[in-house]
């Protein structure tokens, strides 16, 4: 729908896997209750709970209990203190499905919580989606540079993570950023709205392109999961670290704004959104994932006619940047491989991602239904 110089769109996102974005908060293990034979989760009102256990005059048993590393989990120790299991509603402010993350009280860690709204329910920002499409217009536009120009690009990075000496993280850090924000200025900043700063982000052409939030999604539709790594030989390494994801299958709506006095001059369209996408998720196979087990060891949701996108936090480096899209296959692996063994603990081995055939040379998953599954791996499509 246009209506005046802003056209309108729908468009669908469909969860292909656990898809986790922070809020900034997590609990430890000793502020929610776990009912193993529900396998459910609560998550309570951290107010409430105090308000209850002064109520019960027990707070100063709970501050005890917390100061205590083998006092147990919170349930045994309100069980301990008399509250029954029905009581627990009195402070609970959701529950969450546990999933295959809660397996016994060893393995059990702190939960990273999932953003939530206003009304306490969780929503995918629009900012999200965003970043994830400008990541794919980013490699899209990279793609389609003169080769020599290319090169000369990957000189310049190379040269910012070169100059500056090996394992000075900061300088490191310093210098990559400044030669990032150069790379990124010179593909989006095209709008000349402010020409004595042209690296200014009114001069960005993402400006031309709006993302609404997702609208409130229902709280049974999130599940627990621990963050795991798969190796190119298919080995797998749970992490201790639960966090609150969507669970896959999951159908999510958004509204995308143009503006197309903007768009029409930075050369953007929802069709070009569709064909960066198709080719940053082409590139991130060829160039990474293909160097893991065959998907078959994953489980699989189809979405026809969707494009792929990764979007959430674990879902990996490769899927948030575009060295492999700017350097291609052989190169991109020769730099990730240089760059993550710098700024990496030399326990992570990095400098044998060459030698092993991709780089990261784990992959993140995440278990669902006891079954592996690719983290933050989504359908997205846009609609009339």
């Amino acid at each position: 729908m246009i209506l005046g110089h802003i056209e309108k769109r729908r468009a669908l996102l469909k969860t292909l896997s656990p898809v986790f974005i922070w809020s900034g908060a997590n609990i430890n293990k000793k502020e929610y209750v776990y009912f193993p034979n529900r396998r459910k989760v609560i998550i309570p009102d951290l107010f409430k709970l105090y308000g209850f256990l002064e109520k019960r005059r027990i707070l100063q048993e709970y501050v005890k209990y917390l100061d205590n590393p083998d006092s147990g989990d919170l349930l045994a120790f309100l069980r301990r203190q008399g509250v029954q299991d029905t009581e627990i509603k009195n402070f609970a402010l959701y529950e969450v499905d546990a999933g295959d993350a809660v397996v016994d009280h060893k393995s059990r860690k702190g939960i990273y919580l999932f953003i939530k709204g206003a009304d306490g329910m969780p929503y995918i920002p629009g900012s999200s989606l965003k970043g994830a499409i400008r990541t794919a217009l980013l490699a899209y536009f990279l793609n389609g540079l003169p080769e020599a120009v290319r090169e000369n690009c990957t000189k310049e990075v190379w040269n910012g993570f070169r100059n500056v000496g090996r394992r000075n993280i900061e300088n490191i850090t310093k210098s990559l950023d400044k030669c990032a924000e150069k790379l990124e200025g010179d593909i989006f900043n095209k709008l000349e709205l402010y020409k004595e700063r042209p690296r200014d982000a009114v001069n960005d052409l993402m400006r031309g392109l709006s993302v609404s939030d997702s609208g409130p999604l229902p709280k049974d539709c999130m599940v627990l999961c621990k963050k795991t790594d798969m190796s190119v030989k298919g080995r797998m390494k749970a992490i201790n670290l639960f966090r609150e994801c969507i669970k896959p299958g999951l159908d999510i709506e958004f509204e995308l704004a143009m503006d197309l006095s903007i768009a029409k001059k930075a050369g953007l369209s929802f069709e070009l959104i569709g064909k960066a996408l198709e080719y940053f998720s082409k590139t991130y196979e060829e160039c990474f994932s293909s160097a893991f087990p065959s998907n078959e060891q994953f489980a699989n949701i189809n979405m026809p006619g969707g494009r792929i996108l990764y979007l959430g936090g674990g879902a990996g480096f490769v899927s948030k940047t575009a060295a492999y899209p700017l350097m291609g296959r052989k190169e991109g692996l020769r730099y990730v491989s240089s760059l993550l063994n710098d700024f990496s603990n030399a326990s992570h081995s990095h400098g044998k991602d060459m030698e092993i055939g991709a780089s990261p040379h784990m992959i993140k998953c995440a278990v669902y239904q006891g079954k592996y599954w690719h983290m933050g791996k989504c359908g997205f499509k846009i609609l009339v």
